[in-house]
């Protein structure tokens, strides 16, 4: 009886990667994939994968601060980050914010806009439990290029 294994360590390792990034993006910051287990069953030639995983807490955004700006700047700040109070905080959704903060800006004539604090521990602010996120964003929207 001739059988042919499947096991293919790289798409595991993506898949592995693939859930991770699912589960931060639920707001499972501290998630935890180990490798899988995999056991062939020869008699009818099926493969069982098992993933375990620790999702520990679940990163709930507390609150958001934008400074810096004009309030009418800051309510299309607002409108751009797609993540609200009360909900889960996305990381890597909140990042692409970012950068959709700083083309907003980029295409009002702000050519040299930064988020001052993007490097500071005020910015994205974990509890000790990491269940609840603070966010501040710090703008320094430079002169205006006409």
């Amino acid at each position: 009886m001739y059988f042919i294994c499947f096991y293919s360590p790289v798409y595991y390792n993506e898949f592995k990667s693939a859930l991770r990034e699912k589960y931060i993006a639920s707001g499972f910051v501290n998630i935890s994939v180990d490798d899988p287990n995999v056991q062939f069953n020869r008699n009818d030639a099926t493969e069982y994968v098992t993933f375990k995983i620790r999702e520990g807490n679940r990163a709930i955004v507390r609150s958001i601060r934008v400074t810096g700006v004009e309030p009418t700047d800051r309510n299309e700040v607002y409108k751009i980050l797609e993540i609200d109070e009360g909900k889960a905080f996305n990381p890597i959704l909140f990042k692409d914010n970012i950068s959709q903060i700083r083309n907003y800006f980029k295409q009002a004539g702000f050519y040299f806009i930064k988020i001052s604090n993007r490097n500071e521990k005020n910015f994205v602010q974990y509890d000790e439990e990491n269940t609840f996120v603070d966010i501040t964003i710090e703008i320094e929207t430079g002169a205006k290029i006409i």
